[in-house]
């Protein structure tokens, strides 16, 4: 039997589950009788977590750790379909796309996040897949079927994570093969002519030796969502599919192999840029206005945007005493090219092309013991290689002004790391850790005007350019258990982002330094009323040094990345879901956010090319201060017919700028979100109605400001969709 299925322990979903179960099974007894659990009772079952790389599964609620976790049923029930509609369901987290490219992810956690869509512009939050580190945001898989779990860690993970988790990570983790025979179905029609189709068959091929699991999943939207007047055509098509496959070896019975292959394409229209009037610009003076009412664009250029990954992950597990020795070797690389008209007016302004090539290469090798029932120890040793080229084509004002870049990155990294539990007593725990890591980046750029337009690859390259960096991440937390259901915690820790060069466009210039962060949290983790009620709740305050800040000059469009600022954040979150009455779940999800700037050093707020001191009074960019869902959950039993479970959700963000020039601001948001969904009395079959975005709430989720216009890449308007499945 693989090391990961006995280290995760299973536990029963029936419906909507609240933020924390990791892995699920049926949750009906499979007869013809009275349902024998009902939805709230496995809401607030035990949520069992391996986010510290142990030994054992541990409670989330016995960690200090603010995390949020969604297992297979819970995604399933809440209709999560890709990694951004998660946003609304954990407090302090935007998950959006960079805009203007809909392949690359722009996360937020805790008021830190990344704006842009150059390869060479670091993320703060993390994205490990089956224990593989991405080394750049592209290629997002943004379908999620055939998961097993999603974590989110909020906060620094410089210890277990090392690099570009200042702000936190989200861990994906797939279903893997296993010995029961399992096979199922799903199928998704929608508006604007959505149809998704998705299976997976898995089971033993040798028996207790050999097993094999395959999942594959198409998604196409082939009516745009948005009219384009200028053409007529509808924009906004989709058009994705992956497949994943995953064998289990059992080698003796200490020791299990796993190989898991994936490869993931996306062929669809680019991102959809709405032109927006600014008063005095060329855009406004030639009569141009975006309609406030109407989902439609004007764009002189459709464009495209095609995507396609590979991912290759080998793990070990070898157990070895009351331990277990780890590898996890991956491989993963991603080929990018869009085509796009970045203004989003019927004006030839701002056209834009994007080419990305990486490939990139990981090795974690750890032990992790219970050693004695007073320590627990993991330590680990980790390297990382990748190599990506990155080519961008402008085109500017009717075809008049014809640039083309290029630059390519080599970069490795090692490290060590190791994380000690010491149990004080029954009631206190100590945890502290560290992790040295070594980076080397070499960079070599052609700026624009040095390829050409027609032929990118056809470059004159300038000089280049190498640096090292060393960085040592310690954490420490103290946690007290107040009974056998709360917990109080207090903890420290480091992070830092990598530091890196400007390679989007610009001449080689000095590499910038990496951004450190010093992470301080306050927690409580509580069961109440006999299990009914789960609460959690978590006050942090995080001090961020050569805060890495990218800005565009208005007049060039050129992004430049320096260490710019010192800055603070502070802020709350809260997550409760509670058992109202048999059949009646309340879900409640809050996060405060308060970012301010310490100094901001060099920055130009007016476009004067003057540096202006009172940046340090600007607002951090796509940062809400309030945001929040409320869910309610409602089951009833129908007994012979099994059950129907209606869920309806709200959600609020302030409003926030866009830029870092303060701006361009969007307003408040209020979403609304319903779903009902018949269970069958086997859970084999489910049958669901869902409705996304039902009050057709209008915004701009990302946009940049330069001398020409505002342009800002606004959400999906209202959609349904029914959904079939079926699993056995």
């Amino acid at each position: 039997m693989g090391f990961l299925r006995k280290l995760i322990a299973t536990s029963s979903v029936a419906g909507l589950a609240f933020t924390g179960t990791i892995a699920s099974t049926s949750g009906y007894a499979q007869s013809n009788s009275e349902p024998s659990r009902t939805a709230g009772g496995v809401l607030l079952e035990e949520v069992l977590v391996t986010v510290r790389k142990k030994a054992a599964a541990e409670s989330l609620q016995g960690v200090a750790v603010a995390a949020t976790v969604f297992g297979a049923d819970q995604l399933d029930a809440l209709f999560v379909k890709s990694i951004g509609d998660l946003t609304t369901l954990a407090p302090n987290v935007q998950f959006r796309d960079a805009g203007s490219q809909r392949a690359v992810q722009n996360f937020f956690i805790r008021g830190m996040g990344l704006t842009g869509s150059a390869p060479s512009d670091e993320p703060t939050v993390g994205i490990v897949q089956d224990g593989v580190y991405w080394g750049v945001n592209y290629g997002a898989n943004p379908d999620l079927y055939d998961l097993e779990s999603i974590e989110i860690l909020r906060g620094p993970q410089g210890t277990l994570f090392g690099r570009n988790v200042t702000a936190g990570a989200v861990n994906l983790t797939t279903k893997r093969a296993g010995y029961e025979t399992t096979y199922g179905a799903e199928m998704l029609a929608g508006t604007d002519e959505r149809f998704d189709v998705a299976g997976h068959v898995g089971g033993a091929l040798i028996e207790d030796k050999l097993a094999g699991r395959l999942s594959v999943q198409s998604r196409t939207l082939n009516d745009g969502y948005v009219d384009n007047r200028v053409s007529g055509n509808k924009f906004g098509e989709l058009k994705s599919w992956v497949a994943r496959g995953s064998l289990l070896w059992d080698v003796a019975d200490n020791f299990d192999v796993t190989l898991m292959v994936e490869s993931y394409s996306d062929d669809s229209d680019p991102s959809v840029p709405f032109g927006v009037e600014t008063e005095g610009t060329l855009a406004s003076a030639r009569g141009y206005v975006q309609p406030d009412d109407d989902w439609d664009v004007a764009l002189d250029v459709e464009g495209h945007a095609k995507t396609d990954v590979n991912f290759y992950m080998l793990e070990a597990n070898w157990e070895v005493g009351n331990g277990v020795v780890t590898s996890i070797s991956g491989y993963r690389d991603v080929d990018n090219d869009v085509q796009m008209d970045t203004d989003g007016t019927e004006f030839q302004l701002f056209d834009v092309g994007f080419q990305m090539k990486q490939h990139q290469f990981s090795e974690e090798l750890r032990y992790a013991s219970n050693f004695s029932e007073v320590f627990d120890l993991t330590v680990g040793l980790y390297y990382f290689t990748q190599k990506w080229d990155y080519g961008e084509q402008r085109r500017f004002v009717d075809g008049s002004n014809l640039v083309a870049s290029s630059s390519t990155l080599k970069h490795d990294s090692s490290a060590a790391f190791a994380t000690l539990d010491y149990h004080i007593n029954e009631s206190w725990t100590l945890n502290v850790g560290g992790r040295y890591s070594m980076e080397k980046k070499k960079a070599i750029t052609a700026p624009f005007g040095s390829c050409d337009f027609y032929q990118p690859t056809n470059c004159t390259f300038g000089d280049s350019d190498d640096k090292d960096w060393s960085n040592f991440s310690p954490s420490t937390s103290l946690t007290y258990n107040l009974d056998d259901d709360s917990i109080i915690y207090g903890s420290y820790s480091r992070g830092f982002r990598s530091g890196g060069f400007t390679l989007r466009g610009s001449a080689l210039t000095d590499p910038y330094d990496e951004e450190v962060v010093d992470a301080f949290e306050v927690g409580t983790k509580t069961t109440l009323n006999d299990g009914k009620i789960r609460l959690n709740v978590a006050a942090f305050y995080n001090e961020y040094g050569d805060l890495q800040r990218s800005t565009i000059d208005p007049a060039t469009a050129l992004a430049t990345t320096r260490n710019a600022a010192e800055a603070t954040i502070w802020g709350l979150e809260l997550e409760l879901t509670a058992l109202l009455s048999d059949g009646i779940v309340l879900g409640v999800y809050y996060g405060y956010t308060d970012p301010s700037y310490e100094k901001y050093d060099g920055f130009d707020t007016d476009g004067d090319g003057i540096p202006n001191p009172e940046a340090k009074n600007l607002d951090f960019a796509r940062v809400p201060k309030n945001e929040g869902t409320v869910s309610l959950t409602y089951e009833t039993l129908t007994y012979d017919w099994g059950s129907v479970i209606s869920n309806a959700r709200y959600s609020y963000s302030d409003g926030y700028y866009l830029d870092d020039q303060n701006t361009f601001e969007v307003n408040s948001q209020e979403l609304v979100k319903a779903s009902v969904q018949w269970v069958s009395p086997s859970s084999q079959w489910t049958v669901a109605l869902v409705g996304n975005n039902l009050t057709d709430e209008k915004y701009f989720s990302s946009g940049f400001v330069t001398s020409i216009s505002r342009w800002g890449f606004a959400n999906m308007p209202r959609n349904y969709a029914i959904d079939m499945a079926y699993q056995f």
